[in-house]
């Protein structure tokens, strides 16, 4: 698999509190995200915050066949 090619700045985030402003998207897509988050309510919170048109999620089980990435952990 190559190296992710884009114009865009990738943004880690690490936190309670995004780092964007408020209302600086038009929405927010996040796919395979909640099952993964510490405290849902601040994320959902912070998700309101930043997007002007809410939250949207799609997660199937077709995703994890059609993109089997290789990952690791770091714990």
């Amino acid at each position: 698999m190559g190296l992710l090619k884009t114009d865009k700045p990738v943004v880690t985030y690490d936190s309670e509190v995004f780092p964007f402003a408020d209302k600086e998207f038009d929405y927010v897509v996040c796919s395979h995200v909640l099952e993964h988050v510490d405290n849902v309510d601040q994320f959902l919170s912070e998700v309101q915050r930043v997007g002007k048109r809410g939250y949207l999620e799609f997660p199937t089980v077709y995703y994890d066949y059609l993109y089997n990435f290789l990952y690791t952990h770091n714990f």
